[in-house]
């Protein structure tokens, strides 16, 4: 499983990352983060289906890796998830709420096995969000999908 992690303006780190809680068997994306001296988590706790990554090889999962991005304001986290229907989404909450998450998907079509993949110094320097977009396959247990090469795009969204 696969993190991100961003700092605010202040030097403050957040970490995003899923895991199931316990006693509960649906992965949630969950944000910890260091203030004051305190390591707080916050469960997004938006999902309602559970997957396993058992098994041999690399696995085909309904979410994604998240990323996060963080400015004066609000902490942003990038992802897709099957059950918003592959879109590209995020999640963001007030930096004084990271309690208060609010869901946007920035894409009408989905891409059921996308990563987010962002320009990090665009978004340090003007807190704009490019995001690299390709309709990519993946398949269980090392598996070769058989599809056409798919167009590259690159998403802009600004706050």
């Amino acid at each position: 499983m696969m993190t991100s992690m961003a700092t605010d303006p202040q030097g403050n780190p957040a970490i995003v990352s899923y895991w199931r809680s316990a006693g509960s068997d649906v992965p949630q994306y969950h944000v910890v983060c260091h203030r004051a001296d305190v390591w707080y988590t916050h469960d997004l706790g938006f999902r309602n289906e559970t997957f396993s990554l058992s098994g041999t090889g690399t696995k085909f999962i309904p979410i994604s890796r998240p990323q996060i991005v963080m400015d004066d304001e609000y902490a942003t986290v990038v992802f897709r998830d099957a059950e918003r229907g592959n879109k590209v989404s995020i999640a963001r909450a007030p930096m004084a709420d990271l309690g208060q998450w609010k869901l946007q998907d920035l894409t009408e079509s989905g891409y059921p096995a996308w990563e987010p993949i962002l320009d990090l110094s665009l978004w340090l320097q003007n807190q704009e969000l490019h995001l690299f977009l390709q309709d990519v396959m993946q398949v269980d247990g090392e598996g070769m999908a058989e599809a056409a090469a798919q167009m590259i795009q690159v998403l802009e969204w600004k706050i």
